[in-house]
């Protein structure tokens, strides 16, 4: 497990060594490197491993499986630092972060304390490796809720091995070990094939990692089996030990984790304890078995739960998104002193409690337990009632300021009747960051590593003038305003959006291939639906400007010119059947800083120099793409973002900006006359 001690007749000191490398290698991976690391994969090998050692042992004494007494005592270790690390994270929340990111924060302490936070992250596309400010100080609680779910699921598989043997005759330990065995097979298939296809959600799954609780079982279950010549097991120990410490560094395993890399830490961790039974005295396991290891590994559980939390609020307090060396070592010492703070005032208090020999102290220590985590739950759920209404109230106040003439970019079409906004109102929206336009949710936008074809209609079906807007997130923030430009010419508009992909036959140089191809199998798909129907009066797309390699389809080579002749040809596909394209200039972004900076203080003068910014057209791929193009136009809406070369990240009372480079959709609304004054004036759309 990732806390405590679970001890059989034959304690093993390497197994805590063992976990004290693993959460000093989630730590470092996390603070300095955001990169995976495999420490969390040897907590779940370990914990498989132990627990089911514990289940064993209930068979053993009671021939049973007690489950109160399996849920009681793994409570009552579990609830009490997870209870004290979410009550900090509330008050830090509160204290420390800005109102915009209370919501979330209450989510999460509920989800941590449930044990779903896993669920929570998968479904909400958490960007697991992220470590800026703006994250939630619990995000690492998904490991600890497929941890929690996993020994339920064990309960339960162990109970019905016992109710099987009952009817069978045979052994509940074979039973068991056979269901372990099709849990395993099973999950690993799975986690296989949804790594390859969703890999951001394969992270968080529970059916993705029960395989690596499985292994550690069935180590379990043969490890008493297993008697290597020291010869080989010493060797083999330090082997898995380097393997585990030197994964992150040398393979690029983040966006291939879980899938079939996860069995390097889970193979490596299952060797160190396979090693330790030869008891070799120059094997890694003889290191780890030391006092210092050992001593260390106690306190993992409550390290684990601490040090993200605490590197969150020290960026947020800083206002940074990368911690320096020396912060990153401060993070680390204050993070051991709670973890020290926390296993010998609350942990140890309650397992001592858990261990009396009267009833009443053990009755006690696990209703602290419990009571612990409905108080914090709640706690959680009244803060979102608290955020909900006061984001109800401001949501009022937000449509009721986008009817205002000076509200958002129309503050810049009469700038001289628009002077800025002196009085305490409220600017809008009240979590620019959640801002996000309902073109992006799952029924119409595709993932970056994927190829589901998500078409979605918009404005009046039955339109005689039929519109399209295709490409990545940089055309899909223009919804908004070309939604109400469609529904108020009574325009079909449809949209085919896919992250991180442009219009383009031509794939972009990524870090990640799979983003480049996958891109190009739905330009394809996009391409032949729309072959298929009649043609689209006007095709709007746009592209982020800041990439500028693309990879030449016969040369292989990178290149600028290979994206331009790209588009292009892409176009090219539409604009033969009489479709004229429509390219939006990328606009003007900001910076994390001017976020933060509107984000804590509406009111202040938060901005950026419009030259360092936005990408010049001559460097702008899909711009240089309409250059001597007589089927394609640009249409430039820089100056409803920046005037006089400065770009605000808040105009005419509203937050221009959810992120660095997407602007709101409520700034996106009001963008509705600016542009349909732009296509009025640079195309020849029917305006």
């Amino acid at each position: 497990m990732l806390n405590g001690t679970t001890r059989n007749s034959k304690f093993r000191g390497e197994i805590e060594g063992l976990r004290t490398v693993a959460f000093i290698l989630v730590a470092i991976y996390h603070v300095w490197f955001n990169r995976v690391s495999g420490g969390v994969d040897v907590f779940f090998t370990v914990s498989g491993f132990l627990i089911t050692i514990t289940l064993l042992g209930h068979l053993r004494r009671f021939d049973t499986v007690r489950p109160w007494l399996f849920l009681s005592r793994l409570l009552g270790r579990l609830l009490p630092a997870a209870a004290v690390v979410c009550i900090a994270v509330l008050i830090g929340t509160v204290v420390l972060r800005s109102f915009a990111l209370w919501d979330d924060t209450f989510e999460q302490i509920v989800a941590s304390m449930l044990y779903f936070e896993n669920w929570y992250l998968a479904f909400n596309s958490a960007d697991y490796l992220a470590t800026d400010q703006s994250r939630s100080p619990l995000q690492h609680f998904w490991a600890m809720s497929i941890q929690g779910q996993f020994y339920l699921i064990w309960l339960a598989v162990f109970l019905v091995a016992v109710w099987l043997a009952s009817v069978t005759g045979i052994r509940a330990v074979r039973v068991a070990a056979s269901l372990i065995i099709a849990v395993v097979i099973l999950s690993f298939a799975w986690s296989l094939i949804q790594t390859q296809t969703n890999q951001q959600f394969a992270y968080f799954s529970t059916a993705t990692r029960a395989w690596e609780f499985g292994a550690g079982s069935l180590l379990a279950l043969v490890i008493s089996r297993i008697k290597l010549p020291v010869a080989v097991a010493a060797p083999l120990s330090w082997v898995g030990l380097g393997a585990l410490v030197s994964i992150g560094f040398l393979l690029p395993v983040a966006d291939v984790f879980p899938g079939w890399v996860a069995l390097i830490p889970v193979l490596s961790a299952a060797a160190v304890v396979i090693a330790g039974e030869s008891g070799a005295r120059w094997g890694a396991n003889a290191l780890l078995s030391t006092k210092p290891f050992e001593w260390l590994g106690g306190f993992g559980y409550a390290f684990y739960l601490w040090h993200w939390p605490v590197m969150i609020f020290v960026l947020s307090v800083q206002d940074r998104t990368v911690v320096g060396v020396r912060t990153g070592l401060a993070i680390l010492a204050f993070s051991f002193v709670l973890a020290y703070a926390t296993r010998r005032l609350v942990e140890q208090p309650v397992m001592a409690m858990r261990s009396h020999a009267k009833p009443r102290l053990r009755r006690a220590a696990t209703s602290i337990s419990i009571a612990a985590a409905i108080v914090v739950s709640s706690a959680g759920g009244v803060g979102q009632l608290y955020v909900a209404q006061e984001i109800s109230a401001q949501a009022d106040a937000k449509w009721e300021a986008l009817n205002e003439p000076c509200s958002g970019a129309l503050a810049l079409a009469t700038p001289d009747d628009c002077s800025p906004t002196t009085s305490p109102a409220a600017v809008v929206p009240v979590n620019p960051g959640d801002d996000v336009g309902k073109i992006f949710n799952d029924k119409c936008h595709t993932r970056p590593t994927q190829t589901d074809f998500k078409p979605c209609s918009w404005g009046d079906p039955n339109g005689d003038v039929r519109v399209a807007l295709v490409g990545n997130s940089h055309g899909a923030v223009w919804l908004p305003a070309l939604e109400a430009i469609a529904l108020k010419h009574g325009w079909q508009l449809d949209s085919y959006n896919k992250a991180a992909c442009s219009f383009n036959f031509a794939g972009r140089d990524e870090e990640n291939p799979k983003v480049r191809d996958t891109c190009l199998t739905w330009v394809d798909e996009v391409i032949d639906h729309m072959d298929r129907q009649d043609p689209y009066d006007f095709i709007i797309t746009s592209a982020y400007a800041g990439n500028s390699a693309f990879i030449d389809s016969e040369t292989g080579m990178i290149s600028f010119e290979a994206g331009v002749i790209g588009y292009q040809q892409a176009w090219s596909t539409q604009t033969q059947r009489g479709t004229q394209m429509i390219v939006m200039r990328d606009y003007p972004k900001t910076t994390n800083e001017m976020i933060n900076c509107s984000r804590d203080n509406p009111r202040a003068e938060c901005s950026t120099l419009l030259e360092d910014v936005q990408t010049p057209l001559i460097d702008d791929v899909i711009a240089q793409a309409t250059v001597g193009n007589d089927d394609a136009v640009l249409v430039d809406m820089t100056q409803w973002f920046c005037t006089d070369g400065v770009c605000p990240t808040v105009i005419g009372d509203v937050h221009v900006y959810r992120d660095f480079h997407h602007f709101t959709e409520t700034y996106g609304t009001t963008l509705a006359k600016p542009l349909e004054q732009a296509l009025r004036e640079q195309t020849s759309m029917p305006l």
